[in-house]
């Protein structure tokens, strides 16, 4: 039976994360559902996309993925409709904003429908909605059998990594920042080894120039501390870092000790230049 999980900007002080989950086992009653994060920064749907990236490969095939991150629901673009998507062999329910062109970060054939809004969601929070969706698609009903299908909703996503100065610099885009303060790019190990594996190149973060992309984390022993490196992170995607920069993980709310992002004065959006020599 394929597995739900759930990912929100819900945080764990209030009532709708245990609502939901109570509200899927009304619909599903051996249902099994699993937190992925409910720390997701509000409305940052980007941010809910790109761990969605990282932890999919995890899950079996057929995994429904609720995303409870939308856009904010005063502003003009929100619409209040609720989507399926069938993306690399995974469901995701999320609202009508650009999750699922996000989560489509390879441009793949997907299937995408607008589930009905249950008669039960009286209010902008659409759990009822969700909740059976959810529950038909563990019970391996049809996409086509919950919704019906919409217009073109997977045209907006993550910048793709483009070329300037006759093409000796390839321009990436920082995506996202971990806990531990790591910087995500978007190129992925696949884009990036196809069209460069031979090439010399530098990767140029502030005053930090990196000519070489390690395998794993058990390479970086024996260097020095505050080096800077890259890697391509389990989900393939271009991690750049300093040893031992935040060598000591706190839980939220407490201090920790920086990261490559606070060092290197980078943040999400931000832009990395790898030149070829």
């Amino acid at each position: 039976m394929p597995l739900i999980t759930l990912t929100s900007d819900y945080g764990l002080r209030d009532h709708y994360v245990g609502a939901l989950k109570a509200l899927i086992y009304k619909y599903h009653e051996t249902a099994t559902i699993i937190d992925i994060s409910h720390q997701i920064s509000t409305f940052k749907v980007s941010e809910a996309a790109a761990v969605l990236l990282f932890a999919r490969q995890y899950f079996p095939e057929n995994s429904v993925h609720i995303v409870c991150v939308d856009e904010n629901p005063v502003s003009e673009a929100a619409s209040g409709r609720i989507l399926a998507g069938y993306v690399e062999g995974q469901y995701y329910i999320t609202a009508d904003n650009s999750f699922l062109g996000y989560i489509n970060f390879h441009k793949t054939a997907a299937k995408v429908v607008e589930i009905p809004i249950d008669a039960n969601d009286r209010s902008s929070w659409r759990a009822h909605t969700i909740a059976k969706a959810a529950a038909a698609l563990a019970k391996e009903i049809d996409l086509s059998q919950i919704g019906y299908e919409p217009g073109e909703y997977l045209s907006n996503g993550f910048p793709q990594p483009f070329f300037r100065n006759n093409d000796t610099q390839l321009i990436a885009q920082v995506i996202f920042i971990d806990e531990y303060g790591n910087i995500v790019t978007n190129v992925h190990k696949r884009y990036f080894e196809k069209n460069f594996q031979r090439l010399s190149f530098e990767i140029k973060i502030r005053n930090n120039v990196i000519r070489r992309i390690v395998a794993g984390y058990e390479e970086l022993k024996f260097r020095n501390t505050g080096e800077a490196f890259a890697l391509f992170n389990s989900a393939g995607f271009l991690e750049i870092g300093l040893i031992n920069s935040a060598n000591v993980h706190q839980p939220r709310g407490y201090a920790r000790s920086l990261g490559a992002d606070k060092l290197l004065g980078v943040k999400t959006g931000d832009t990395i230049t790898i030149e070829f020599v």
